[in-house]
């Protein structure tokens, strides 16, 4: 059988800080931590953030023993993630929303533009210029934003949470 790769330095440092370096199980939150794949290896053959998270050796274990389900697991992912990031609320919820709906462009009123500096700046969300509608005033008019490839990533794993439990994932 072939070892598999060793995670990357950067993707594990990703992990590591999105969990604060402790156990991302909230009620638990020990340290030292291992990175874990949420779909197993042999099964995704991918090195995604996305599909990796921090836990200590027991919670890796209990979890490996499916004595902790996937969808809890994606769920502690989901958690920690957004408490790791410095995304204001809007942000967060219009991050969370795209993913409830499976969208991947929003119309925001220009003035809250501000509000989505960060989503834009780490380049999860690009504002298209596209106003609506146009007889307004430009300052009451809706901007058009699209998720960039990264800005994907980040509403699919938010919306894995969704889809593994509507496949029954365990």
């Amino acid at each position: 059988m072939a070892r598999r790769p060793p995670i990357p330095a950067d993707l594990e440092r990703q992990v590591l800080l999105e969990s604060g370096h402790r156990c991302a199980i909230h009620a638990c939150r020990q340290h030292p931590v291992e990175i874990a794949h949420i779909i197993p290896w042999s099964q995704s053959r991918e090195r995604l953030a996305a599909n990796l998270i921090a836990l200590c050796p027991t919670c890796h274990t209990r979890y490996d023993r499916r004595e902790i389900d996937r969808k809890s697991m994606l769920t502690y992912k989901r958690n920690s993630w957004l408490q790791s990031q410095p995304y204001s609320d809007l942000e967060k919820r219009i991050l969370l929303q795209m993913a409830h709906d499976d969208a991947t462009e929003v119309w925001i009123f220009g003035h809250l533009r501000l509000l989505l500096s960060s989503a834009i700046n780490d380049q999860l969300i690009i504002d298209t210029g596209a106003t609506r509608p146009s007889e307004l005033p430009e300052t009451l008019r809706e901007r058009q934003y699209k998720l960039t490839e990264s800005g994907i990533e980040i509403v699919r794993m938010l919306a894995q949470v969704k889809v593994d439990s509507q496949r029954g994932g365990v």
